[in-house]
């Protein structure tokens, strides 16, 4: 029995220090957000009218924005443009983009 209850508490002993490591004692919003992808091949090119593989397709979607984005409930939304104008029959689109937009 007591080979047992020694075991069980050197186990949560170690659940209790692996847990402690996942904690952070600085506030988050101070902190920069940084996220770090990593593709397997190289990108051939960021340049969307030349772009032609999946892979700068997939580079490109990951760090570009467009005109519309979709919210979290799936709904187009307005993205880098500020305001929609449309006209001549739902043919023509006159978009007004954010002064911050780069």
């Amino acid at each position: 029995m007591t080979l047992k209850h020694s075991l069980l508490v050197a186990g949560c002993l170690l659940a209790a220090l692996g847990l402690s490591a996942c904690g952070n004692s600085k506030s988050a919003t101070n902190q920069q957000k940084v996220l770090n992808w990593s593709e397997t091949m190289p990108l051939s090119t960021q340049d969307p009218s030349l772009a032609t593989d999946t892979t700068s397709f997939q580079g490109l979607l990951n760090t570009g924005d467009g005109l519309y984005r979709l919210d979290r409930h799936n709904h187009p939304k307005l993205a880098l443009a500020k305001q929609v104008k449309v006209s001549n029959g739902s043919k023509t689109y006159d978009f007004t983009l954010r002064s911050n937009a780069k």
